[in-house]
């Protein structure tokens, strides 16, 4: 088993609720691709160091994921990395 960290950056502008939504989302394009969530852990809103699409805040979000090796073949993955289903 392989474990992915990634920590994604909402608009600030969404509500607490609007961003639980959201991460509910992720979790669920993670469920698809059959790997196992181990953290959804809410940052919190943040002053960014620099802007991002005209942003200097955001809602901080991070997730750990837990997935099977990927299959040797290469030609049966696609770019992300995840197992093509066909």
């Amino acid at each position: 088993m392989h474990e992915y960290e990634t920590i994604f950056i909402i608009q600030p502008s969404l509500t607490d609720e609007e961003t639980e939504t959201l991460a509910k989302v992720f979790e669920g394009v993670v469920a698809e691709h059959k790997a196992t969530m181990i953290k959804s852990e809410r940052w919190g809103k943040k002053r960014l160091a620099y802007r991002v699409k005209n942003f200097w805040e955001g809602h901080l979000r991070l997730l750990r994921v837990s997935r099977p090796s990927p299959p040797s073949s290469p030609s049966s993955r696609d770019a992300s990395g995840f197992t093509k289903t066909s």
